[in-house]
C-alpha cells in the first residue's frame, strides 16, 4: 500500500511540476502443466510464475534526478507490491561528482541464457551468488565520461553495516566493471564477508561474450573457520547472418554449506523466421553430484521493444530416467518510452 501511495503521489507533484517522466512497465509469467512420473499419485500438475514492475528509469530537474521501481510477485493467490529500487541523486558543483541515496538488489551472476530461456526460468531471484538488499548513501566520481567510480555506505539489518566499492568502464561496444563488496555479517554464516568481483562484456563482430566472477572470503570467526566460496558465470553467442544463432553458457558455484557444489551448462540455437523465432535448448543441472538434464523447445512471437509470446515443451530428467513432460506458455511484455 505504502509503494503504491509513492508512485500516485510522485505523479502527481510530476505532473504539477511539468516534468516528463520516463515510464517503464512490464509483465512476464509462465503458465504450465507437467506430467511426473515421480509424483507417485499426482503426476499430473500445474503451476505459474508472475512477475510485474513499473518505474521510472530517470527522471531529471536540475541538478537532481530521480529513479524508481516498484515490483509484483505471486504470492499463492494475492500479489505482493513492493519497491524494488529507489535511487536520488544529486549533482555537486564539481559535476564530476554526484551524491545519492536509495535501495537496491546487489549480488552477482545475473542475465544469461542459462537465467531467461524461458522467461522466469529462475523464479523470483535474479542473482546466483550473494543476492542482498543494499540501502546506502553514494558517493560518484565520474573520472571521464566512459568512466565512474563508485563508494556505497549502510547495509540491511540482515547483512548489518555493508560498504560496496565499484569501478566501472564503458567501451564502444562493452563494458568491465570491479567492484569491493563488504559486509558485516554473510547471508548464511554469522560472521563477516568480503567479496571481490569482477564482470566483462564485449562483441566482435558477430560473436559477444560476457562474465561474472565473484569470491567470498571468510575469516576465522568464532565457530566459523577460514574459507572462501568462489562463483562464476560466463556466455558465448554467435549470431550468424543466414544460420541459426548458437550460444553456450555455463556457471559455477563452490560454498562451504548444502548445496555445497553447483554446475549448470546450456547449449542453445534460435532461428528467426519473419516474427518468429525458434530455440532449442540443451542443459544439464549437477547439484552435490546429483544430475539433472533438460531438452527444450521454444517457440516465441515477437512484438515490438522485444516483447514476445511463447510456448514450449520441456523434457526433463535424473539419473533414475524417470522423466517429467512440461508444457507452458511464457509471455514478456515491455512498455518503454520512445529515446
Amino acid at each position: 500500500m505504502k509503494a503504491k501511495l509513492l508512485f500516485s503521489l510522485l505523479l502527481i507533484c510530476c505532473g504539477l511540476g511539468a516534468i516528463e517522466l520516463p515510464i517503464y512497465a512490464q509483465w512476464q509469467a509462465r503458465h504450465y502443466i507437467y506430467y511426473d512420473t515421480l509424483q507417485k499419485g499426482k503426476e499430473l500438475s500445474w503451476d505459474e510464475l508472475y512477475r510485474a514492475e513499473i518505474g521510472i528509469e530517470q527522471a531529471r530537474w536540475k541538478d537532481w534526478a530521480l529513479s524508481f521501481a516498484l515490483e509484483s510477485e505471486e504470492f499463492f493467490n494475492e500479489a505482493l507490491v513492493k519497491l524494488k529500487s529507489f535511487n536520488l541523486g544529486y549533482q555537486l558543483p564539481d559535476e564530476r561528482f554526484t551524491l545519492g541515496a536509495g535501495t537496491k538488489l546487489h549480488g552477482y551472476g545475473s542475465g544469461s541464457a542459462i537465467d531467461t530461456l524461458p522467461v522466469l526460468e529462475r523464479g523470483y531471484i535474479p542473482y546466483r551468488f550473494q543476492p542482498r538488499r543494499m540501502n546506502a548513501v553514494a558517493l560518484g566520481f565520474e573520472y571521464n565520461p566512459a568512466s565512474l567510480w563508485e563508494l556505497k555506505a549502510g547495509g540491511n539489518k540482515h547483512n548489518q553495516a555493508s560498504m560496496l566499492l565499484s569501478y566501472q568502464h564503458q567501451k564502444d561496444k562493452g563494458h568491465y566493471a570491479f567492484s569491493l563488496d563488504a559486509r558485516a555479517m554473510d547471508n548464511h554464516w554469522r560472521t563477516p564477508v568480503l567479496i571481490p568481483a569482477f564482470e566483462y562484456y564485449d562483441n566482435w563482430k558477430q560473436v559477444s561474450w560476457d562474465m561474472s566472477v565473484a569470491t567470498a572470503l571468510f575469516p576465522e570467526w568464532d565457530a566459523t573457520e577460514r574459507h572462501n566460496d568462489y562463483f562464476a558465470l560466463g556466455e558465448l553467442r554467435y549470431n550468424a547472418e543466414r544460420l541459426p544463432d548458437m550460444g553456450i553458457a555455463a556457471a559455477y558455484k563452490k560454498q562451504n554449506y548444502a548445496p555445497f557444489e553447483e554446475h549448470e551448462y546450456r547449449v542453445y540455437l534460435a532461428q528467426e523466421l519473419g516474427a518468429f523465432r525458434f530455440t532449442p535448448i540443451a542443459s544439464l543441472q549437477e547439484v552435490d553430484k546429483e544430475r539433472l538434464w533438460k531438452y527444450t523447445f521454444l517457440s516465441q512471437y515477437k512484438l515490438l521493444n522485444n516483447s514476445t509470446f511463447g510456448a514450449y515443451y520441456e523434457y526433463s530428467h535424473f539419473e533414475t530416467n524417470k522423466p517429467r513432460h512440461t508444457l507452458g506458455l511464457a509471455v514478456d511484455l515491455k512498455f518503454e518510452p520512445a529515446k
